[in-house]
């Protein structure tokens, strides 16, 4: 009868490890595949002052309409989005509404964002909560009248935003679609290389037509031959997406930083889809200009 016991009792443990091993497993495949999307969406970008700690904010992020702050996405219950629900983290970065119901400006790229499920910004979520929380306060109010009246930005929701995750083209390949999503999406190429509205909204009918924004310009990258990157190959954007430079051009100013924080750090697979999806479309970018973008 002791016997018995003490094999119910280990085999009880065995199970309770292996239960455990997988959890864990999982909590890190959702760890990792968050860190993942941060280099997509160029996060550490917008939410990291040079020589500062990962995600804490306080990086002056320049619009038409002034400064704005980033915030500290570290998991600090008070300064940070330690206290925040899932629920408040998905309506900041796919619908620009902050945690107290207020809206957020379009310096965070939510309209990119949108194109994400759910789930893909869960495992942000993930791994930022996995990060070292860092206590640094900042000041979300810094826009002049009237630019810093929240309100407003239901007219430009209105105007320029439609809601909705990125869904799939059937007829198209799953590589034509992977790049879709990257540029639409997390990776907002949009966000600096499309021409704005006096709004600071997209131009859509000039999409990736080139820019001109925070004192440096967001050239052209569709395939127009004499305007754009029509002249590129497959091997050049691939080079420049990785290293910055290739043999037309190098990246400068806060390319030369995207490309350190997010391009170079992407699969090769993705830099490929990225790739190849503009020129099966018609355009073919060969990078982004950094925008600043966070949870504002």
């Amino acid at each position: 009868m002791r016997t018995l016991v003490c094999a119910a009792l280990v085999s009880a443990s065995l199970a309770g490890r292996a239960h455990a091993g997988s959890a864990n497993m999982q909590e890190f495949t959702q760890i990792e595949r968050g860190r993942y999307l941060t280099i997509l969406s160029d996060c550490a970008g917008c939410h990291t002052v040079p020589g500062g700690k990962p995600f804490s904010g306080g990086r002056p992020i320049e619009t038409p309409f002034g400064n704005i702050i980033s915030p500290n996405v570290t998991p600090d219950l008070e300064t940070g989005i330690g206290a925040w629900s899932d629920d408040q983290f998905d309506a900041a970065v796919r619908k620009g509404i902050g945690r107290t119901g207020a809206h957020l400006y379009p310096a965070m790229p939510y309209n990119a964002y949108t194109r994400m499920s759910r789930d893909d910004v869960m495992a942000i979520r993930a791994y930022l909560t996995s990060l070292e929380p860092v206590r640094n306060s900042r000041n979300a109010d810094t826009l002049p009248f009237p630019f810093n009246i929240r309100s407003t930005m239901i007219v430009w929701n209105a105007l320029y935003f439609t809601a909705g995750e990125y869904k799939p083209e059937p007829t198209k390949s799953a590589e034509w679609n992977r790049g879709k999503f990257i540029v639409d999406g997390p990776a907002h190429c949009g966000a600096c290389h499309t021409p704005k509205t006096l709004l600071g909204g997209d131009r859509t009918d000039q999409y990736l037509q080139g820019a001109n924004l925070q004192g440096w310009s967001a050239p052209d990258i569709t395939n127009n031959r004499r305007t754009g990157l029509g002249s590129w190959t497959a091997d050049d954007v691939a080079l420049y997406l990785k290293t910055g430079h290739n043999r037309a051009t190098a990246a400068t100013g806060p390319m030369a930083e995207a490309v350190e924080l997010s391009t170079s750090r992407m699969k090769d697979e993705d830099t490929k889809a990225i790739e190849s999806w503009p020129r099966l479309f018609g355009q073919r970018p060969a990078g982004f200009k950094w925008i600043p973008a966070g949870l504002c």
